[in-house]
């Protein structure tokens, strides 16, 4: 027997697999870290070219992962359609030996090998390597460019910067003011027309900022210590943003120009980048060995062993997940696709679960590092090995996904029920039920295993993510596992829609495949009735995610967002604009600057800075110790002290109580992102606060950010409805043909989507059109698709 064409027909049951699941799982990390670090370049002026270098940047990194993964799951689930049309069975009665299928499995992954040695050992160093240039060049355009209106910069060390206007043409900032510590002797306040970055002085000690018509405000430190009390008095409430009421003489000065030093000097920034020590990620194959080797210090030793080792099983990854793979595959007794997938899950689990314990084995001294990040390759080639050695009379676990009795009653019935000659009204009730219950079990049992396969598959990927933290931090287990299950409804809501959609490409493309499509149309049935159950489903699905969008959801990404943070960096994710946890707020619509700590319901040890009628220089500054919400509108600031500049001078009083119009809805934004409010806060923002009614870009944005909250819970339905079409159209070619276009569909509506969401965000189309446009397109499609079809 020619057994080319079996090894050649292997290879085409397997490869498309691997190359659909690697491109998926690759574009999967990549929206993943594109996230991640689109909040690193939020607020800064980097250029699109820069965010797309950084992202692929990122691709070496992330394709050693997803190509051993893709490599186990293409063969898993190729096999396992072999074995479903018990192809395997004839091969082996035929002769062919499982030992030839399994070398033709291992051929097909050396060059997803060869490729992944290729990026762990040249391209993923290259590109850690050049990670560093783009960091310095966001650093660049960041100071170089003007602020945003109506932010705070902190990077500057001593200084807050707020801005109400700036000009990018001119690179010119207007309505500045800035906060600054004047040593020990107090606070200096200063605001100006307009100012812009001297870039001759910045090749010097620091670079210098240029304002025009200025006002410096000094305020004296409250008196209470001298000597070192004193400085570390001054110090705090430097780092606080916090004015106390004094007696002492305060300083009013008016200048035409004022040159401001900002300890921001960009060549020693450049040097500090380039000669920074080189990461582990960023080091070859040879300087992981030499630093294991030689390093002063016996944790950096340590810690370069493991990454050397670590780095070189990942690279031969695909070839031990290819046998372990082929070797369990062509022992399948039963099963299909789903079952080669589940199997590929546990292995994936497996292996990743081992090579986390054995670093920590390695950390720890219990196994020499060289041993402990081989220990998941070694189990891997164990078992593939202990599983070749097996009996055949040893049976393997399995599910029958195909549930042949049930279809072959469900022909019967179709096949009686046409034997009549009619049907009757309780016959077609009878059928319209069990094609139904057909449908629902079909998409319903696609979707939750496409829901669980996504989902492990970025708990495995984000654990790996940030494992290297935990571990390098002394990080509890607990703090790790409840991270991830504050994580789940993140998952559920994000991935929820790829995986109803394609559920229901693949379910209504074995339908058609195995014609059972053709008898539900001569049973009278119409296709938008064939649609039906998959559209219920599908709106119940949106319900849940309507459901946990604003029940669960917010409060979730609080907590997950914390718990990252402090494993990543060991503080809390509610980062604040000043030092001791105070927070910084605009009310640009009453030219107004708070700083504050904030409270469960109130705001305390308030500080408030009032300008005049043009918004420019500082017209009052007022303390309280707290302010509490009268109602929605109005805040009470109690035992209160204020100074009224006027003149050049600043008149000292004192009051019990002030009012003055603030919502609280200002203060969340500065404490909590869009993630962490629910539907009905993101409205009350819009409709009540005058902060974001007056700053347009802001009221864009989260209008936007309102309106995709309603948008999310309908994109099931349209998907659904589009697969539908889809699977009627090209299901009859095969469920591959059917992934194939799940993938390119569905990734272009995920395009459209995001490019919609950026048209809006800039102001080119409404924040109606931008988030209700790409739900109109894909549901007309999906009807107009749906229509032509045969009904």
């Amino acid at each position: 027997m020619n057994t080319r064409l079996i090894e050649r027909y292997a290879i085409k049951a397997t490869v498309p697999y691997m190359v659909l699941t690697g491109l998926l799982l690759t574009g999967l990390l990549v929206a993943q870290q594109g996230t991640r670090f689109a909040e690193v370049l939020e607020g800064t002026s980097a250029s699109p070219g820069v965010s797309v270098k950084l992202l692929w940047a990122l691709l070496p990194g992330i394709l050693m992962l997803t190509i051993p993964v893709a490599v186990l799951i293409g063969i898993m689930v190729g096999f396992g359609r072999l074995n479903a049309n018990s192809e395997l069975v004839v091969w082996r009665a035929t002769g062919v030996s499982e030992a030839k299928l399994i070398g033709t499995m291992l051929l097909i992954a050396l060059p997803a090998t060869a490729c992944s040695i290729y990026m762990g050992l040249f391209a993923a160093p290259q590109a850690a390597r050049s990670v560093r240039a783009l960091v310095l060049q966001v650093i660049e355009q960041k100071f170089e460019s003007p602020l945003e209106p109506g932010t705070f910069e902190t990077s500057v060390p001593g200084k807050i910067l707020h801005v109400g206007d700036s000009d990018h043409e001119r690179g010119e900032w207007k309505k500045v003011f800035i906060h600054e510590q004047n040593g020990a002797n107090g606070v200096r306040l200063i605001t100006a027309r307009s100012g812009r970055i001297d870039k001759s002085s910045t090749s010097g000690e620091a670079a210098e900022l240029v304002l025009r018509d200025a006002q410096v405000v000094t305020l004296p430190i409250k008196s209470g210590g001298t000597g070192a009390k004193a400085t570390e008095t001054a110090n705090d409430a430097a780092s606080t943003g916090k004015i106390n009421d004094t007696e002492d003489e305060v300083v009013v000065e008016r200048l035409a120009q004022l040159r401001v030093r900002l300890d921001v000097n960009l060549d020693r920034l450049r040097k500090a980048v380039e000669t920074r020590e080189m990461e582990l990620e960023e080091l070859s194959l040879n300087e992981l060995y030499a630093r294991g080797a030689n390093a002063a210090n016996a944790g950096e030793r340590l810690n370069a062993r493991i990454a050397l080792h670590r780095r070189l099983a990942l690279c031969f990854a695909p070839l031990c997940f290819a046998l372990l793979g082929s070797a369990l595959a062509v022992k399948f007794k039963r099963g299909g696709r789903g079952y080669g997938g589940l199997v590929a899950l546990a292995i994936i689990f497996l292996y990743y679960l081992l090579t986390i314990g054995g670093e920590q084995l390695g950390r720890s001294g219990v196994l020499k590092p060289e041993l402990a990040m081989w220990l998941a390759t070694f189990c891997v080639v164990g078992l593939a090995g202990l599983r070749l050695a097996m009996s055949r009379a040893i049976p393997f676990v399995a599910f029958n996904f195909s549930k042949q009795s049930k279809h072959n009653g469900l022909q019967t019935h179709q096949a009686s029920a046409t034997d009549s000659g009619s049907l009757n009204l309780s016959h077609y009730f009878r059928l319209s039920r069990l094609l139904d219950s057909r449908i629902l079990r079909l998409v319903g049992k696609n979707f939750c295993f496409c829901l669980l396969c996504l989902v492990s598959l970025f708990i495995v990927f984000t654990l790996f993510d940030v494992w290297r933290f935990v571990a390098g931090r002394g990080v509890s287990y607990r703090t790790v596992l409840l991270y991830f299950w504050y994580l789940q409804p993140f998952l559920l809501t994000a991935l929820a829609p790829a995986a109803i959609f394609i559920a229901a490409l693949v379910g209504y493309s074995r339908l058609t495949q195995n014609n059972e499509v053709v008898a539900w149309l001569a049973a009278g049935q119409s296709t938008y009735r064939l649609a039906l159950p998959g559209v219920l489903l599908a709106a119940t699905v949106g319900g849940g995610l309507w459901w946990m969008q604003e029940n669960v959801l917010a409060q979730a990404n609080i907590r997950q967002d914390d718990l990252r943070d402090r494993m990543k960096s060991g503080t809390s994710s509610r980062a604040v604009t000043g030092g001791q946890g105070t927070q910084w707020v605009a009310d640009n619509a009453a030219r107004r600057l708070f700083a504050y700590h904030a409270g469960e319901n109130s705001i305390d040890d308030t500080t408030i800075y009032d300008f005049d009628s043009q918004g420019v220089h500082l017209s009052k500054i007022s303390m309280t110790p707290q302010g509490s919400w009268i109602d929605e509108s109005r805040l009470r600031l109690s035992q209160c002290s204020k100074y009224e500049i006027n003149k050049g001078r600043a008149m000292l009083s004192t009051c019990d109580q002030l009012i003055i119009p603030a919502t609280a809805e200002m203060f969340k934004q500065t404490l909590f992102k869009q993630s962490h409010l629910r539907t009905s806060q993101l409205n009350s923002m819009l409709t009540r606060s005058p902060q974001f009614k007056a700053d347009g870009e802001k009221h864009r944005e989260l209008k936007l950010a309102y309106l995709r909250r309603y948008t999310k819970a309908f994109e099931p339905l349209v998907l659904v409805i589009l697969a539908t079409a889809l699977a009627l159209a090209c299901g009859r070619y095969g469920s591959l043909i059917a992934l194939s276009v799940a993938l390119v569909v569905g990734t272009l509506f995920f395009l459209a989507l995001e490019g919609f969401a950026l048209l809006g965000n800039y102001g080119l189309l409404p924040a109606l059109a931008a988030a209700w446009t790409p739900i109109v397109l894909c549901g007309a499609s999906g009807i107009y698709f749906l229509s032509r079809q045969k009904t």
